[in-house]
C-alpha cells in the first residue's frame, strides 16, 4: 500500500457509459467532489473515448485522475494516462462493472469519495497488448466465443446490464467455431483447437461470469482460461455454470497461470479488452503482465 496526499483531482465522465444513465450523475459528481476539494476538474470523453483536454501532458497537474463510467471507460483511460505516473481512481458507472467486482472495491458510490480523499493506493497489474493490435487492458482480454459474445452484447439493442451480455454469449454459442490455435506460454508451445481463449487480470467479465476466480490484479501474473469443443446442447448448458461464482468443473475448460503469452490463430477471431471491441480478423497477439504498472485508489 502506498499513501499520497489528494489535493487537486480530476474526473473524467462517459455521458454515454451505461446507455446514458451516466450523463444524469454529471452535477452530482461535481457537487460531491466540491465538498472535499478545492481544487476539482471535470472533462467529458469524445467520441473516441479520450480527453482531449489532456492529450499535451497535463494530466500531470493532479494528484489523481478518476474514470467515471463503465468497463469500457476504464478502459480509454488507462490507456490514454498509463504511462503519466498520476494515481487513478474509479467511479462505476457502467452496465457490467467488471473490474470494480474484480478488486472489490466499494459498491456504493458516495464510499469512493472518501476512499480518494484519504490517498491509500496498490499498485496494479496491467496487461500489455501487442501484435495485430496494441495497447492495455486491465481486466480480461476475450478472444473466440469470448470475443464474439462482447461483440453481440454490444451491438444489440438489449438494455445495460448483465442480460446483454447473457443473450450475447448465446448468440456466439451458436455461430462460434473452434479454431486451431498456436500457444507460447511463457517460452513453452502448445496447439490446442480453441472455441474460446481468455486472458484473465481479473476475476469476471460480462457483469456475472466468473472465469478464474483466484486471479488477483495485484499479484504480477496472469491466467489464461481456454474452452476446447463442446456440442451446441452441452455448450449451452454450460455457459449459466459461469455465472455460479466459479467455473464449471469440465474437462474442456483449462486454466494455466503465466506472464508471457503470444497466442496465433489460423482463423480470424473476434477479440475484446476490458469489452472494448478490438476487431472481427485478429489472428495474432501477446499479452504480457506488468506488475505495478499504475497506482489505484483502494480502501486504507
Amino acid at each position: 500500500m502506498n499513501k499520497k496526499t489528494v489535493e487537486k483531482i480530476c474526473f473524467v465522465v462517459n455521458p454515454k457509459a451505461a446507455s446514458g444513465k451516466a450523463h444524469d450523475q454529471i452535477e452530482w459528481i461535481w457537487r460531491s467532489a466540491q465538498k472535499r476539494w478545492d481544487h476539482v476538474s471535470l472533462f467529458l470523453t469524445n467520441n473516441q473515448g479520450i480527453v482531449s483536454e489532456l492529450s499535451h501532458g497535463q494530466e500531470k497537474e493532479y494528484d489523481m485522475i478518476v474514470a467515471c463510467g463503465g468497463d469500457g471507460t476504464i478502459h480509454r483511460v488507462i490507456n490514454q494516462f498509463a504511462d503519466s505516473g498520476v494515481p487513478f481512481g474509479v467511479l462505476p458507472l457502467g452496465s457490467g462493472n467488471d473490474f470494480v467486482k474484480s478488486c472489490n472495491l466499494p459498491s456504493k458510490l458516495s464510499d469512493h469519495f472518501d476512499m480518494w480523499l484519504d490517498g491509500t493506493t496498490r499498485s496494479l497489474d496491467l496487461v500489455k497488448i501487442s501484435g495485430d493490435v496494441s495497447g492495455w487492458a486491465v481486466n480480461t482480454i476475450g478472444l473466440g466465443l469470448d470475443g464474439m459474445a462482447n461483440y453481440y452484447a454490444h451491438k444489440g439493442k438489449i438494455r445495460p446490464g448483465t442480460a446483454r451480455y447473457t443473450v450475447g454469449a448465446i448468440l456466439a454459442a451458436l455461430r462460434s467455431k473452434v479454431s486451431s490455435m498456436t500457444l507460447h506460454l511463457d517460452g513453452k508451445e502448445i496447439r490446442e483447437d480453441l472455441l474460446m481463449a481468455t486472458i484473465c487480470n481479473g476475476k469476471i467479465e460480462g457483469g456475472s461470469f466468473h472465469l478464474s476466480p483466484d486471479s488477483e490484479l495485484f499479484d504480477g501474473r496472469l491466467e489464461l482460461a481456454t474452452l476446447s469443443h463442446l456440442p451446441f446442447p452441452k455448450l449451452l448448458l454450460t455457459l449459466p455454470k459461469f455465472k455460479n461464482g466459479a467455473p464449471p468443473t469440465i474437462p474442456q475448460y483449462k486454466l494455466r497461470p503465466f506472464q508471457s503469452l503470444t497466442i496465433q490463430s489460423r482463423n480470424p477471431l473476434h477479440v475484446h479488452a476490458d469489452g472494448e471491441h478490438l476487431g472481427s480478423t485478429i489472428r495474432s497477439l501477446t499479452l504480457e503482465v506488468v506488475p505495478g504498472k499504475v497506482e489505484l485508489s483502494v480502501p486504507q
